[in-house]
């Protein structure tokens, strides 16, 4: 089931478009998500701000 945190449950969903770097900081984790494709950085910060807004407000707990 696809939800609008953009995860896709029981399998690794866009794992082989995305790369992930996490780094410990002074207030806790940060997870930087990066499409593989540089000339897809547009299309997914776009796809991202359309989870959010089908999600509700800013202060929604998705994305």
């Amino acid at each position: 089931m696809f939800d609008c945190c953009c995860n896709f449950h029981g399998s690794e969903f866009m794992k082989d478009k995305l790369e992930y770097k996490v780094e410990e900081t002074e207030k806790g984790v940060r997870i930087d998500v990066m499409p593989k494709d540089p000339e897809k950085k547009k299309a997914f910060q776009d796809m991202m701000k359309a989870c959010k807004d089908f999600c509700g407000t800013e202060n929604s707990s998705c994305c």
